[in-house]
């Protein structure tokens, strides 16, 4: 997989690989081969360039951060809002709710939203301790996580929504 002399190929044998043919070779063309291959909706596609698989690396954390701290909110506001009185579950539900409509704005309409990253721990040893630097992307399959999301994202808002008529209605 990770080795250079093509034994990914026999662990991801429909793989799709992004790597510079030539040195002089911009990013932006790396990038667009990558677009190319989303477009085609490849199963597998690994990234052997440093640079473009960071920086893939840390706009999909930031997503996941972003999406990990609107559900921690409106969790938080969900279990605060039944001992709490205060503005506190409210300030919670609403900021959880801002932070779900960022990431499915920003992060769930683009084509990257259909990959996931493969962990490092799924490569073996012997591969681990390569010098090649990679980014294997695994089209991801259909699971109720988005919905469970939506779920708690639908409680903030009737969190919110019951703060807002207990306070301003009566």
């Amino acid at each position: 997989m990770v080795e250079i002399n093509g034994c990914w190929r026999k662990w991801y044998p429909y793989a799709t690989l992004i790597h510079r043919e030539a040195d002089s070779e911009c990013l932006d063309s790396l990038a667009e081969r990558l677009e190319k291959a989303m477009d085609c909706h490849d199963p597998v596609i690994i990234i052997r360039c440093f640079h473009l698989g960071e920086v893939l690396l840390a706009w999909l954390n930031l997503g996941h951060t972003v999406r990990d701290v609107g559900c921690c909110f409106s969790l938080s506001s969900l279990v605060l809002s039944s001992f709490g009185k205060g503005r506190l579950p409210q300030l919670l539900a609403m900021t959880g709710l801002a932070a779900q409509v960022i990431h499915g704005s920003v992060w769930g309409s683009e084509r990257l939203s259909n990959y996931s990253v493969l962990p490092k721990n799924k490569v073996r040893e012997r591969e681990r301790s390569s010098e090649v630097h990679e980014v294997v992307l695994v089209r991801k399959p259909s699971t109720g996580s988005f919905m469970l999301r939506t779920a708690v994202t639908l409680c903030a808002v009737g969190v919110c929504a019951y703060f807002f008529y207990k306070d301003y209605a009566t």
